[in-house]
């Protein structure tokens, strides 16, 4: 059974590089707004964001740039909905295929230094702080959370509320650029969305040291199940 066990992670990290090594060989066409705009704007396309972005999360790659690409679809509030999902199917994704793959290597660090950081601030503020600042390395904290064994619905819920905040911003700053004259998307993300973001996460990162230190609130225990 030990045995089965391995071959079957071996064979899910084997196919997960496989996916990756293929999405970031065409990393410049999925990222780029052309083969969307053949799709349309309809429900088809929606889902189409949502299953690349997820995808994307899944193999540890990036996929912060449909964050500006679905607004020029779509609407801001239904292009925060479509980027949502997507990335926090994505995280839930990648922090499954962590913890999978990598459960029983990481079993044997905890307890040391990093495990305890990690599950020392893993308070719903401190996820969602790291998820909404800007240029968040999303896919490694997704498998930083599975080979933690952070709580996933705390995980989870943490990514759905940032990133509908984060998309939201960014939909709303791309549809004001698009509409500005001689400015495109790509100067949309400036530094007053920027500023703003980081001025929230901020504010989530000292609550959770504040709850952390006067009502011992913060730490997390890995996630047995």
């Amino acid at each position: 059974m030990a045995r089965s066990g391995t071959a079957w992670r071996a064979a899910v990290a084997l196919f997960v590089v496989a996916v990756a090594v293929v999405l970031y060989v065409n990393r410049d066409w999925l990222q780029h707004l052309a083969w969307l705009q053949t799709w349309g704007a309809g429900a088809g396309t929606a889902l189409l964001v949502v299953a690349v972005v997820a995808l994307l999360l899944t193999c540890g790659l990036t996929a912060s740039a449909f964050l500006v690409l679905t607004p020029l679809l779509f609407r801001p509030h239904l292009s925060a909905l479509v980027t949502t999902a997507g990335f926090t199917l994505g995280a839930a994704g990648g922090y499954a295929v962590a913890r999978y793959v990598g459960g029983r290597w990481a079993s044997r660090h905890h307890g040391g230094r990093v495990h305890r950081f990690l599950t020392g601030h893993a308070s719903f503020l401190a996820l969602f702080s790291l998820r909404l600042a800007p240029a968040s390395p999303h896919s490694l904290v997704n498998y930083a959370a599975g080979l933690a064994r952070l709580g996933l619905a705390r995980f989870v819920l943490a990514t759905a509320a940032a990133m509908a905040l984060k998309s939201y911003v960014y939909a709303l700053a791309v549809h004001s650029a698009v509409g500005a004259a001689g400015r495109e998307a790509g100067d949309a993300v400036g530094a007053q969305t920027v500023l703003a973001l980081l001025g929230v996460a901020l504010l989530a990162l000292a609550g959770h040291f504040l709850t952390r230190k006067f009502f011992g609130f913060g730490s997390a225990a890995p996630d047995q199940t």
